[in-house]
């Protein structure tokens, strides 16, 4: 790999503990960067979709507390509103 991969201690020992890498040639091996970059994307949309089903998740049980809170007026009034609005 290239040096700067391994100018940083703790990222080197990552990569060596944790991983077998390897450098492959775009220009030489297009087949194999087509398969990397793909399998790259597969996973940054797996990420996307948990990151916006635990965030959708988080945003109901706050919005269901702050109606609580409100409901049980410890909030001052349009604040649980407001709240709910922005979310």
């Amino acid at each position: 790999m290239e040096v700067e991969s391994f100018e940083d201690e703790g990222i080197t020992k990552l990569l060596n503990d944790e991983f077998v890498s390897i450098k492959v040639d775009r220009e030489e091996r297009p087949n194999i960067d087509k398969v990397i970059l793909r399998k790259v994307k597969e996973a940054c949309e797996i990420k996307k979709e948990m990151l916006v089903k635990n965030g959708t998740f988080a945003i109901e049980r706050l919005s269901e507390a702050l109606s609580t809170s409100s409901d049980s007026g410890k909030l001052t009034n349009g604040v649980s509103d407001e709240a709910l609005r922005l979310c």
